[in-house]
């Protein structure tokens, strides 16, 4: 599994949900003492389906039916399993799933309940208006919450009020363009920073707790979820049929950073396909 997990990052792969995935899938085989290739058998792995569709959603089993299949491929690429069992595993019904996408007004009442909390208390002045700009720099640039997390001083270029994403995504990079507004609220949150930990370096995270460490993207996904209650945005995950509806989190705000574009090209009579 580490020779597997160390080929993956070489191609640039994420590994954290193939390494989760592998994790799980290790403690599976020791719980029912699964020590030989030659019990990989297409049995076995039917019977490690039921046991996962029975504790998770369909879409979730498939996806790590199709995490666990390139492993299995590659220990047969190494001649250390004959047949792939997962080869003959069954089709699993998928659901449609709609993300959630907030209406522009919902953006406007987040990001004023979320800026109006920085006064609110002095004990959290530093830690909300951090939350603040987070939620401000994801919305205004469609970031995935991991991006706007890993922004270091040195990307974040208001001369030209530019950002500069590093190797995310399959390890690519792009420079994303920011408005004026946003330029505002990141001047305003890196004077505070200065004020609280003095000049910041260019390679130093630009977003840092109160503690001035780097974000872990469960505090910031935690914080938006108190957020909302606060906005009285209280949907959750519901189903319907063969659809999964969405509920709110933080990388809904890139959802809706993307369909609040379309929509305002739409209105200004932009054709979309000469800016996408």
């Amino acid at each position: 599994m580490r020779e597997y997990l160390q080929i993956k990052s070489a191609l640039n792969y994420r590994i954290d949900s193939i390494g989760y995935a592998m994790a799980q899938f290790d403690q599976y085989l020791c719980v029912h003492r699964i020590h030989a290739f030659s019990q990989l058998t297409s049995s076995f792995f039917l019977d490690w389906i039921e046991d996962e569709a029975s504790q998770t959603s369909p879409i979730t089993v498939v996806g790590k039916m199709c995490l666990l299949k390139g492993f299995l491929d590659y220990l047969g690429r190494v001649e250390l399993l004959g047949q792939n069992p997962a080869d003959s595993s069954p089709s699993i019904k998928l659901f449609q799933y709609i993300p959630y996408v907030f209406s522009r007004d919902q953006i406007k009442k987040i990001l004023a309940v979320a800026n109006r909390q920085i006064t609110e208390s002095r004990n959290y002045f530093f830690a909300r208006w951090a939350h603040y700009a987070i939620f401000y720099t994801i919305y205004a640039c469609g970031l995935r919450i991991s991006e706007c997390l890993k922004l270091k001083a040195k990307d974040i270029r208001r001369d030209d009020m530019t950002l500069f994403i590093r190797e995310t995504k399959f390890g690519k990079s792009r420079i994303i363009p920011f408005h004026s507004k946003l330029s505002q609220v990141l001047a305003g949150y890196g004077r505070v920073r200065e004020k609280r930990f003095g000049a910041i370096s260019p390679t130093d995270w630009f977003f840092v707790t109160y503690k001035n460490s780097r974000y872990h993207r469960n505090s910031i996904s935690h914080r938006f979820q108190v957020l909302l209650k606060k906005v009285g945005i209280t949907e959750e995950k519901k189903f319907s049929g063969n659809v999964i509806y969405g509920g709110p989190t933080v990388h809904s705000l890139r959802h809706s950073f993307a369909v609040h574009r379309l929509m305002r090209w739409y209105e200004q009579g932009v054709n979309p396909n000469d800016k996408l």
